[in-house]
């Protein structure tokens, strides 16, 4: 796990991908950082689903190479990242119990 957290490294990585994968962390969710699939870095593998943290709208054709490779891509924007969303979602798809949503600082 721990090199996992060496792939997001303040230089390598956007400040909603170090939240997101925080989030995961607190919660225990096993994930994988910075995957290559089929040529194509995602930022996140939870389970079946390829998550990518954007700051802009992602082209068809990699949704389509990731569905062929077997994945479930999912995109998150960057405001989106947050934890309390991070948090609804993992209890949605996860069934992870136990978790307090409560709004954070963008300053974080």
């Amino acid at each position: 796990m721990r090199g996992q957290f060496r792939k997001l490294t303040l230089h390598h990585s956007t400040k909603a991908e170090r939240r997101f994968m925080e989030t995961l962390k607190r919660y225990h969710v096993p994930f994988q950082a910075k995957v290559w699939i089929d040529g194509m870095e995602i930022d996140f593998v939870v389970g079946r689903h390829a998550i990518e943290i954007d700051g802009h709208p992602q082209k068809v054709e990699k949704n389509q190479r990731l569905l062929a490779a077997g994945y479930i891509p999912v995109h998150l924007m960057n405001s989106e990242a947050s934890s309390t969303v991070t948090a609804q979602w993992l209890i949605t798809l996860y069934n992870v119990r136990n978790i307090s949503l409560r709004a954070t600082s963008n300053n974080r």
